[in-house]
């Protein structure tokens, strides 16, 4: 897990560093399409490049075809640069492109640098060279003839220890502790150092390794891919390999490595920017050597544990097609895997940071100049670098195809009615495969054309009925030209067809009933007419513009009826309109509205039963049609006489709580009296008068 907090930690750095890039300012809006001031320049330009682009903004057209292999058919306005790894890109940072097939790139350079720990400054003379074998294939070499370390704080190396004594080992390696051990077989002090320089110890250097190595383009901006991706694979071949040769050239491994890695980049903001990104990881082989151990005078096995890198960078060219171009990169080295123990007196894994620009004396020539700072070592003496780059780069140009220029015309619809005042819409949709700019001229065998452009307007008014063609004349500029039309009919203006309306009598009926359906037509045409109706439920009773909806047997619902008129011409109108088809409600029915209750043996009416009665009658006024029964009770009783007192107590009852309600302005018609026998043991139940209202249209 710790090598993978590295690598996210220098990855999250990158970002957080990426928007010092942006810094500068550049116009940012779009180039306009109808420039003249943009075209004429680019016809007067030297630089085919910078032509294409103007093109390209003047009139937006798909990528000319791609030469054989796949590579564009111009050569870039200011041709790229290599890096110092000896394959196109910044610094040190490669971009997605290769070399096309047949060109070639030669850089000499100057590099410094600050590694720890021991606070060493690395100076590296070198140059590359790198030849297109294939449009998406490049071969490279890169060498530095003098490479000078300079060793600020020894005393943190390991390897600067005493000639003399007795040879000890730390953890079976050839690095020697400062501090005897005791017992011997006690491991002594962790070693200290350069894990890209492990044999740095003291100032001094030599001849650098070679490195040759093979990219592969996968993807190609030139070609019209979104961006631009490339595979590498390369080797690093010691030129030393003794360990007394080691020691003495000190900036060298002693084994051959090798490292896999993909570069992308991207243009950006109208050409404004390249943003590039690498990754690559190196596969770090362990130097093995048989060393004398002058205490016991026996050859004894030395090896160290090298861990392998993981290379990350991302980079940013401001201005690609300027003389001028700023350029920013930042790069880290992450050190993964098995290794030997090191004191790192600091940060293991160095962030690296380069700000410079690149200036084009010639087209094919570049000379770069940078600032480098070490962003994250802070325990060195020296954390300044710097790196100065001269590049030559020879791109040859593809011979180009064929200027073709293509038009194709349509029109939004090819008929329209004669005096309808009606405009149509033309588009000519025209190619050129160099992306000249392009001029329309727009002619009609009748009509008004409207705009310019590739895209118009015709207009039809006052054309008499026929066939118009529409034509466009499409001009490159070059003296290619190209034309294309389409046509539009004019149809005669026909008499208008009839419009009809219908509306029923009543929107809604009860089952059974039936509607009358009428429709009201407009008809210029002056033939007879004829109708047909039809609904969605019931029987439609008669014809013509008046008929009748029998909703007998229909459930209850909304039914719709539609009609439909036809004149002698052909002529046709249709017309709906709904009908809703309800059930009749049920009968009114008769129920208890209140009682009113009396004292045993007594027909008064007291008060409280005198405010339930004016209710009575207040609901009787207000509704005349309304009419109450009130039924008076009494308690059953034995004997003849008994049940006579009781049928006049209940009757007198009702008859006094009528008169009251007669007492309210209540006709005595509109009040039934009644009278009734009570229950055995119903207690207040035998001393009241139940008033029942009875709505009109029910009984009681």
């Amino acid at each position: 897990m710790r090598p993978l907090y590295r690598v996210w930690a220098v990855l999250a750095l990158l970002c957080l560093l990426v928007p010092a890039s942006f810094a500068g300012t550049w116009d940012w809006s779009e180039k306009d399409p109808r420039n003249l001031k943009t075209a004429k320049k680019a016809a007067h330009s030297t630089v085919r490049r910078r032509a294409a682009r103007a093109r390209v903004a003047a009139n937006p057209a798909p990528k000319p075809a791609a030469g054989k292999g796949g590579s564009a058919d111009e050569a870039p306005t200011w041709t790229p640069m290599p890096a110092t790894t000896g394959t196109l890109g910044l610094f040190t940072v490669e971009s997605g492109e290769t070399l096309p097939a047949k060109g070639f790139s030669f850089s000499a350079y100057a590099n410094k640098f600050s590694r720890a720990p021991g606070s060493v400054s690395v100076l590296g003379l070198g140059w590359s060279f790198a030849v297109g074998v294939a449009d998406r294939v490049s071969l490279y070499v890169q060498m530095e003839p003098h490479r000078h370390v300079h060793i600020g704080k020894p005393s943190q190396l390991s390897l600067d220890t005493p000639s003399s004594g007795a040879f000890q080992p730390f953890g079976h390696t050839f690095y020697r502790s400062l501090v005897p051990c005791s017992p011997p077989s006690v491991p002594c002090r962790a070693p200290g150092y350069v894990e890209e320089f492990p044999f740095a110890f003291a100032n001094g250097g030599g001849i650098g390794d070679i490195t040759a190595g093979i990219k592969f383009n996968l993807l190609s901006e030139q070609r019209g891919n979104p961006f631009s991706l490339s595979l590498r694979n390369e080797f690093n071949i010691p030129t030393r390999s003794r360990f007394a040769d080691l020691l003495d050239n000190e900036v060298q491994m002693g084994v051959l490595n090798f490292n896999v890695g993909l570069a992308a980049s991207k243009t950006l903001f109208n050409h404004s920017l390249v943003a590039m990104l690498n990754g690559d990881y190196r596969f770090t082989k362990d130097p093995h050597f048989s060393l004398l151990n002058t205490a016991t005078g026996l050859i004894q096995p030395v090896s160290v544990t090298l861990a392998d890198q993981v290379r990350v960078g991302a980079g940013f060219l401001l201005f690609p097609e300027r003389r001028l171009q700023i350029m920013t990169e930042y790069t880290g080295v992450i050190f993964v895997g098995d290794h030997t123990p090191n004191t790192s007196f600091g940060p293991r894994d160095p962030v690296d940071g380069v700000w410079g620009i690149r200036f084009y004396p010639a087209r094919w020539m570049a000379i770069d100049a940078g600032y480098r700072y070490m962003l994250n070592l802070k325990q060195v003496n020296d954390r300044n670098g710097f790196v100065v780059k001269v590049g030559v780069v020879d791109w040859p140009e593809k011979a180009k195809a064929p200027d073709v220029l293509t038009a194709s015309c349509s029109v939004e619809k090819n008929a329209v009615m004669q005096d309808a005042g009606e405009q149509v819409g033309a588009s000519v949709h025209a190619t050129d495969s160099y992306n000249h700019p392009l001029t329309y001229t727009w002619t009609a065998t009748g009509g008004q054309i409207a705009g310019s452009g590739p895209e118009v307007r015709w207009n039809s008014a006052g054309v008499a009925p026929g066939n118009y063609t529409i034509t466009a004349r499409v001009d490159d500029g070059q003296g290619n030209t190209q034309s294309c039309s389409d046509d539009v009919t004019v149809n005669a203006k026909p008499n208008p067809p009839p419009t009809m309306t219908c509306a029923v009598d009543r929107s809604s009926v009860l089952v059974g009933e039936r509607v009358n359906v009428s429709a009201n037509v407009n008809d210029q045409s002056g033939t007879p007419l004829s109708y047909a109706w039809q609904a969605t439920g019931g029987q439609i009773v008669g014809s013509g513009a008046t008929v009748q909806l029998d909703t007998t047997g229909l459930s209850p619902g909304s039914y719709t009826v539609t009609g439909r008129v036809q004149n002698g011409n052909g002529g046709a109108a249709d017309c709906t309109t709904n009908v809703s088809v309800q059930v009749p409600p049920p009968p009114p029915q008769a129920s208890k509205l209140n009682e009113c209750l009396f004292q045993a043996e007594s027909a008064r009416t007291d008060n409280v039963c005198k405010r339930i009665l004016d209710d009575v009658a207040l609901r009787l006024q207000n509704d005349p049609k309304g009419r109450v029964v009130v039924i008076g009770y009494s308690a059953p009783a034995k004997g003849k006489a008994a049940e006579r007192r009781a049928a006049k107590l209940a009757q007198d009852r009702a008859t006094n709580s009528q008169k009251y309600i007669g007492q309210k302005g209540v006709a005595e018609s509109r009040v039934e009296v009644r009278s009734a026998t009570g229950q055995e043991g119903g207690g207040k139940e035998n001393h009241r008068v139940d008033i029942i209202w009875v709505p009109d249209g029910a009984s009681f």
